[in-house]
């Protein structure tokens, strides 16, 4: 009997060994390497502003998942209210064969509860549920600055009278040289009557030769000697007449040819 009981515990015993021994590798290799070991790194974690956009980095996760990025109130989280999930599954990326994932996350403020001053967390996770695998940091944000006051408006221009052009200087002429006085012909002058003629001076009167005593004339001789006493100076004035009007005539010709 007690034979039947040894021998029963010791297939058990084998039959247990032989199972862990197949399902042990199985379990490991279903949660990976680095299972429970999963980080995430971000760019940025501090004064972060609304709606800035950080670089998370995952890595040692399961190759070939699918991780969803939220932003939590508190992490480990315990239920969905732990977490802002209105956009849940916008938020996901693939994990590389190295198990290594990089993904920009625009973080958001969540008033009263992730904001400036309350801290929260960006988590990624694999999946829901205690088989899932999570990773988290984190993150304050910057005080809000406060708001610039609206300028105030800039009182209207009073209307200034626009200035009136100057008037543009005139170009003054490019002094030009004055043209040389031409020479005034200087008046020929008039031509003057020519000298007169010097009159001819008058031929001396012949003079009577003194008579010498002569013996006394007949009446015949006195009356000769009597005509030529009265006709030579009617010769002499007829000869002074005509020089002188030869002299008038040469003078009018003298005018009309100047």
């Amino acid at each position: 009997m007690l034979d039947r009981t040894i021998r029963r515990l010791l297939i058990a015993g084998i039959a247990i060994t032989l199972v862990g021994l197949f399902v042990g590798p199985v379990a490991v290799a279903d949660h990976g390497l680095g299972h429970n070991g999963e980080t995430l790194e971000l760019s940025k974690s501090e004064d972060i502003e609304d709606g800035e956009v950080v670089t998370v980095t995952l890595t040692s996760w399961l190759p070939g998942n699918t991780a969803t990025i939220v932003t939590c109130f508190n992490f480990p989280a315990v239920g969905p209210a732990d977490c802002e999930l209105s956009n849940y599954g916008m938020h996901i990326v693939t994990i590389g064969d190295d198990g290594t994932a990089t993904y920009d996350y625009p973080v958001a403020v969540v008033p009263g509860r992730c904001d400036e001053n309350n801290s929260c967390f960006i988590v990624a996770g694999d999946g829901i549920g205690g088989n899932a695998n999570y990773a988290g940091q984190p993150i304050t944000f910057a005080a809000a600055s406060a708001a610039e006051p609206e300028p105030e408006p800039e009182p209207e221009p009073e209307p200034t009278e626009a200035p009136e052009p100057e008037p543009t200087p005139e170009p003054e002429p490019e002094p030009t040289e004055a043209p040389e006085p031409e020479p005034t012909p200087e008046p020929e002058p008039e031509p003057t009557e020519a000298a007169a003629a010097p009159a001819p001076e008058p031929e001396p009167e012949p003079t009577e030769a003194p008579v010498q005593a002569a013996a006394p004339a007949d009446d015949d001789d006195d009356d000769g000697s009597s005509v030529l006493v009265w006709l030579l100076p009617v010769i002499i004035v007829v000869v002074v007449l005509a020089l002188l009007a030869i002299w008038l005539r040469q003078r009018r010709s003298d005018r009309a040819a100047a």
